[in-house]
């Protein structure tokens, strides 16, 4: 990126070029009001928030925390997470984009945050690997729609000219960590996914 200023000489004919237009042609370009309760309005403001209404790619950078679930003791945080999900975007230019995402991510130190390659058990004293994860690529379309074909109409918190969404999304698939595989390891045959 080049972060030197421009010269005196081009700033000048830049404002000399732009005196020369006319009245209407230099008046600030009102901004477009979204209408949050039409799903089209909704694709918009969703697909600029997570990334771009261009063809390009973006990246979103994530963190997590990986907290103990034992009887008779309060959580506690053992372990934290970072990564980064790289975005390819497409409009198609009916009001719909896809994106394919390819995620990677870090464990990470409890309490400092580095990224670790050893992680000691607190309740059972043994080091483990943690196995640091790239994942991808995962399509998805956006468009009017959602997927089970209900309006695409989120559940925005606007307050003045801020505009903010929680997605929460929940689901079940097969276990990276099989049983057979990783008895010790494995929380069973399906894993429970829960992110916000």
């Amino acid at each position: 990126m080049n972060t030197m200023a421009p010269a005196r000489r081009s700033l000048l004919l830049g404002a000399a070029a732009f005196a020369a237009l006319p009245m209407a042609a230099q008046a600030q370009p009102k901004n477009k009001m979204l209408d949050l309760t039409k799903p089209e309005d909704n694709v918009t403001a969703y697909v600029k928030m997570t990334g771009t209404l261009a063809k390009a790619t973006t990246y979103l950078q994530y963190s997590g925390e990986i907290f103990s679930l034992m009887p008779n003791e309060v959580q506690r945080r053992i372990l934290k997470l970072k990564g980064l999900i790289r975005i390819q975007w497409t409009p198609h230019g009916d009001g719909t984009y896809s994106h394919i995402n390819y995620d990677h991510g870090l464990f990470c130190d409890s309490e400092t945050g580095a990224v670790i390659d050893t992680w000691k058990n607190p309740y059972t004293s043994e080091t483990n690997r943690p196995l640091h994860y790239k994942s991808g690529p995962f399509e998805e379309t956006v468009g009017p729609r959602k997927a089970d074909g209900t309006p695409f109409v989120l559940p925005w918190d606007v307050s003045g000219d801020d505009v903010r969404l929680t997605e929460t999304s929940w689901g079940e698939r097969d276990n990276w960590l099989q049983p057979k595989d990783w008895p010790r390891a494995s929380t069973g045959e399906k894993a429970q996914m829960t992110t916000s």
